[in-house]
């Protein structure tokens, strides 16, 4: 831990950030009745196609109660998953996983 900052090593794998966020106790599973409360701003969220398959990230700017407000890239204004930009999302919370870093 660097100054009460959680810390992963980096990765472009989606599947390889959760596993090493679950290997250091720091990945929250989404879904109905999480407490978002853990989460701020320049933690992770992550996108799930199966239990152990992520498939999309992003950093989180704003928690608020009902929704997420994100940066993130590969995209685009339409939200397509092979996009070709940094685009600003806001996103219900959702089933998404998120990686805790603070």
């Amino acid at each position: 831990m660097v100054r009460g900052v959680r810390v992963i090593q980096p990765s472009f794998s989606c599947d390889e950030l959760a596993t090493r966020a679950q290997q250091h106790g720091i990945l929250l599973a989404g879904g109905p009745g999480v407490d978002h409360t853990p989460l701020t701003a320049g933690s992770f969220f992550l996108n799930h196609m199966t239990p152990s398959h992520w498939v999309h990230t992003g950093i989180i700017t704003q928690v608020q109660p009902e929704a997420i407000h994100t940066i993130e890239g590969n995209t685009n204004d339409q939200g397509s998953s092979e996009g070709y930009e940094v685009c600003r999302r806001v996103r219900p919370y959702g089933a998404r996983d998120f990686i805790l870093i603070a």
